[in-house]
């Protein structure tokens, strides 16, 4: 298998840990707490970076499909909504479910498509 195909692998296990302790995230609002523990909230996007530079660089080894380059995007989009969503917490403002819900429909929609990248 070439490095690119490990480079994948381990970029989707890293988005695995980032779902999971986003997910989690999400539970703390549903109960009312706007705040989640900011070690859950940092082990999620430092994952979900380590991820995406992991699949970027991959990206650029084996050369994008089209269906690559949109999931990689999808990914950038998602780290730029996270970003915004950090701003909120560094403004002690509660988040905004809109803002909650585009950065985990990115975030799925670029690891899905990373998934289906690695299955081809």
């Amino acid at each position: 298998m070439p490095a690119s195909y490990w480079m994948f692998a381990t970029a989707v296990g890293l988005l695995v840990i980032a779902l999971i302790c986003g997910a989690a995230m999400v539970g703390f609002l549903f109960v009312g707490n706007t705040r989640p523990p900011l070690a859950l909230g940092l082990v999620h996007g430092v994952s979900a970076v380590a991820a995406v530079t992991l699949a970027l660089s991959a990206t650029l080894m084996k050369g994008a499909t089209r269906s690559l380059a949109a999931a990689i995007v999808a990914l950038l989009l998602a780290v730029a909504a996270g970003l915004r969503l950090l701003t909120f917490h560094l403004r002690n403002r509660p988040v905004s479910p809109s803002a909650v819900g585009t950065h985990a429909l990115l975030a799925l929609a670029g690891f899905v498509g990373l998934v289906l990248a690695l299955l081809q």
